[in-house]
Protein backbone atom coordinates (compact mmCIF):
# COMPACT_ATOMS: atom_id res chain seq x y z
CA UNK A 1 0.00 0.00 0.00
CA UNK A 2 1.61 3.39 -0.42
CA UNK A 3 2.56 5.54 1.99
CA UNK A 4 0.01 8.31 0.78
CA UNK A 5 -2.94 6.27 2.05
CA UNK A 6 -3.79 4.96 5.33
CA UNK A 7 -6.90 3.72 7.05
CA UNK A 8 -8.45 4.82 10.37
CA UNK A 9 -11.25 2.62 10.95
CA UNK A 10 -14.08 3.36 8.25
CA UNK A 11 -11.80 6.20 6.84
CA UNK A 12 -9.63 6.20 3.94
CA UNK A 13 -6.98 8.55 4.85
CA UNK A 14 -5.71 10.66 1.36
CA UNK A 15 -2.38 12.69 1.84
CA UNK A 16 -0.08 13.37 -0.79
CA UNK A 17 -0.41 13.59 -4.78
CA UNK A 18 -3.15 11.69 -6.58
CA UNK A 19 -1.19 9.41 -9.15
CA UNK A 20 -1.73 5.96 -10.51
CA UNK A 21 -0.92 4.19 -7.58
CA UNK A 22 -2.89 6.23 -5.01
CA UNK A 23 -5.54 5.83 -6.87
CA UNK A 24 -4.97 1.98 -7.32
CA UNK A 25 -4.89 1.76 -3.60
CA UNK A 26 -8.11 4.21 -2.44
CA UNK A 27 -10.42 2.01 -5.54
CA UNK A 28 -9.53 -0.93 -4.18
CA UNK A 29 -10.54 0.02 -0.13
CA UNK A 30 -13.72 1.67 -1.87
CA UNK A 31 -14.17 -1.63 -3.44
CA UNK A 32 -13.47 -3.83 -0.57
CA UNK A 33 -16.18 -1.87 0.99
CA UNK A 34 -18.75 -2.57 -1.48
CA UNK A 35 -17.97 -6.04 -1.07
CA UNK A 36 -19.09 -6.20 2.74
CA UNK A 37 -21.57 -2.95 2.11
CA UNK A 38 -23.74 -3.50 -1.19
CA UNK A 39 -26.26 -6.08 0.07
CA UNK A 40 -27.22 -4.90 3.55
CA UNK A 41 -30.29 -3.13 4.05
CA UNK A 42 -28.90 -0.34 6.13
CA UNK A 43 -25.42 -0.17 4.35
CA UNK A 44 -22.41 1.95 6.25
CA UNK A 45 -20.92 4.78 4.66
CA UNK A 46 -17.48 5.42 4.32
CA UNK A 47 -15.02 8.47 4.41
CA UNK A 48 -11.96 9.88 2.50
CA UNK A 49 -10.22 12.52 4.89
CA UNK A 50 -8.25 14.30 2.07
CA UNK A 51 -5.10 16.86 2.47
CA UNK A 52 -3.11 16.59 -1.17
CA UNK A 53 -2.23 19.27 -3.51
CA UNK A 54 -3.91 17.26 -6.44
CA UNK A 55 -2.73 15.25 -9.04
CA UNK A 56 -3.33 13.41 -12.47
CA UNK A 57 -6.63 13.50 -14.23
CA UNK A 58 -7.09 9.86 -14.95
CA UNK A 59 -5.98 8.93 -11.45
CA UNK A 60 -8.73 11.16 -10.28
CA UNK A 61 -11.34 10.22 -12.16
CA UNK A 62 -10.49 6.68 -11.09
CA UNK A 63 -11.60 7.59 -7.74
CA UNK A 64 -14.58 10.00 -8.42
CA UNK A 65 -16.04 6.81 -10.39
CA UNK A 66 -15.47 4.53 -7.95
CA UNK A 67 -16.71 6.56 -5.06
CA UNK A 68 -20.02 6.98 -7.48
CA UNK A 69 -20.10 3.27 -7.88
CA UNK A 70 -21.19 3.39 -4.05
CA UNK A 71 -23.44 6.04 -4.26
CA UNK A 72 -25.50 4.54 -6.73
CA UNK A 73 -25.51 1.19 -4.40
CA UNK A 74 -26.67 3.42 -1.45
CA UNK A 75 -23.56 3.76 0.16
CA UNK A 76 -22.95 7.28 1.15
CA UNK A 77 -18.98 8.59 0.35
CA UNK A 78 -18.28 11.58 2.67
CA UNK A 79 -15.45 13.88 2.20
CA UNK A 80 -12.82 15.64 4.70
CA UNK A 81 -10.62 18.06 4.27
CA UNK A 82 -8.35 18.59 7.07
CA UNK A 83 -5.89 20.47 5.18
CA UNK A 84 -5.64 21.60 1.38
CA UNK A 85 -7.78 20.18 -1.22
CA UNK A 86 -6.14 21.56 -4.75
CA UNK A 87 -7.07 20.96 -8.22
CA UNK A 88 -7.71 16.98 -8.61
CA UNK A 89 -7.71 16.93 -4.59
CA UNK A 90 -10.91 19.46 -4.59
CA UNK A 91 -12.67 17.72 -6.99
CA UNK A 92 -12.39 13.85 -5.21
CA UNK A 93 -13.49 15.70 -2.08
CA UNK A 94 -16.76 17.74 -4.06
CA UNK A 95 -17.46 14.60 -5.43
CA UNK A 96 -18.94 13.15 -2.00
CA UNK A 97 -22.39 12.48 -1.28
CA UNK A 98 -24.60 15.60 -0.65
CA UNK A 99 -24.49 17.17 2.84
CA UNK A 100 -21.65 15.13 3.98
CA UNK A 101 -19.24 17.02 2.37
CA UNK A 102 -16.78 18.77 5.20
CA UNK A 103 -14.06 20.93 5.51
CA UNK A 104 -12.19 22.12 8.48
CA UNK A 105 -12.43 25.92 9.01
CA UNK A 106 -8.33 26.55 8.42
CA UNK A 107 -8.59 24.41 4.99
CA UNK A 108 -8.16 26.01 1.54
CA UNK A 109 -9.21 24.57 -1.65
CA UNK A 110 -8.57 25.41 -5.10
CA UNK A 111 -9.71 24.76 -8.53
CA UNK A 112 -8.19 25.23 -11.91
CA UNK A 113 -8.16 23.90 -15.80
CA UNK A 114 -6.24 20.88 -16.25
CA UNK A 115 -2.56 21.37 -17.44
CA UNK A 116 -0.40 19.69 -19.35
CA UNK A 117 3.79 19.62 -19.69
CA UNK A 118 4.38 19.26 -23.31
CA UNK A 119 7.95 19.91 -23.86
CA UNK A 120 10.11 18.86 -26.82
CA UNK A 121 7.38 17.55 -29.05
CA UNK A 122 6.55 17.90 -33.02
CA UNK A 123 4.02 19.97 -33.99
CA UNK A 124 1.53 16.94 -34.69
CA UNK A 125 2.19 15.81 -31.49
CA UNK A 126 1.62 19.28 -29.69
CA UNK A 127 -2.15 19.18 -31.22
CA UNK A 128 -2.71 15.78 -30.03
CA UNK A 129 -1.47 17.27 -26.36
CA UNK A 130 -3.88 20.40 -27.11
CA UNK A 131 -7.14 18.61 -27.12
CA UNK A 132 -5.97 16.06 -24.75
CA UNK A 133 -6.08 19.27 -22.40
CA UNK A 134 -9.49 20.45 -23.83
CA UNK A 135 -11.20 17.16 -23.59
CA UNK A 136 -10.07 16.89 -19.85
CA UNK A 137 -11.25 20.59 -19.59
CA UNK A 138 -14.62 19.83 -20.77
CA UNK A 139 -14.66 16.88 -18.33
CA UNK A 140 -13.57 18.73 -15.35
CA UNK A 141 -16.23 21.57 -16.61
CA UNK A 142 -19.22 19.14 -16.98
CA UNK A 143 -18.08 17.70 -13.48
CA UNK A 144 -18.12 21.10 -11.25
CA UNK A 145 -21.24 22.28 -13.10
CA UNK A 146 -23.38 19.27 -12.59
CA UNK A 147 -21.86 19.06 -8.23
CA UNK A 148 -22.28 23.17 -7.54
CA UNK A 149 -25.57 24.01 -9.76
CA UNK A 150 -23.10 26.68 -11.92
CA UNK A 151 -23.29 26.89 -15.35
CA UNK A 152 -20.73 25.19 -17.57
CA UNK A 153 -20.29 28.95 -18.81
CA UNK A 154 -19.30 30.13 -15.40
CA UNK A 155 -17.47 27.18 -14.40
CA UNK A 156 -15.18 27.92 -17.61
CA UNK A 157 -14.13 31.33 -16.46
CA UNK A 158 -13.93 30.50 -12.70
CA UNK A 159 -11.02 27.78 -13.95
CA UNK A 160 -9.07 30.21 -16.57
CA UNK A 161 -6.80 30.77 -13.67
CA UNK A 162 -6.15 29.14 -10.29
CA UNK A 163 -9.14 29.92 -7.95
CA UNK A 164 -8.44 29.64 -4.23
CA UNK A 165 -11.23 29.02 -1.97
CA UNK A 166 -11.99 29.03 1.69
CA UNK A 167 -14.17 26.68 2.87
CA UNK A 168 -17.14 29.28 3.24
CA UNK A 169 -16.33 30.36 -0.35
CA UNK A 170 -16.74 26.71 -1.64
CA UNK A 171 -19.49 26.23 0.38
CA UNK A 172 -21.17 28.91 -1.47
CA UNK A 173 -19.57 27.97 -4.84
CA UNK A 174 -22.98 28.05 -7.37
CA UNK A 175 -26.43 26.56 -5.75
CA UNK A 176 -24.84 23.27 -4.06
CA UNK A 177 -21.81 24.45 -3.12
CA UNK A 178 -18.85 22.00 -3.41
CA UNK A 179 -18.60 21.31 0.04
CA UNK A 180 -21.70 21.52 2.56
CA UNK A 181 -20.00 22.27 6.11
CA UNK A 182 -17.23 23.70 7.95
CA UNK A 183 -16.64 21.65 10.54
Amino acid sequence: MSDDIYTIGESIAIFGCIDDKMALNVCSLLDDHLELERDKAEPKSIKIVISSYGGEMPSMLAIINKMRELQECGICVATEIVGCAYSAAMFVAAAGTTCLRTAKPNSLMMIHAPSAYIGWVTADQYDVEKDRVVYWTDVIINLLSSISGKTKKEVREDLERDLYLTPDAAMGYGKHGLIDEVA
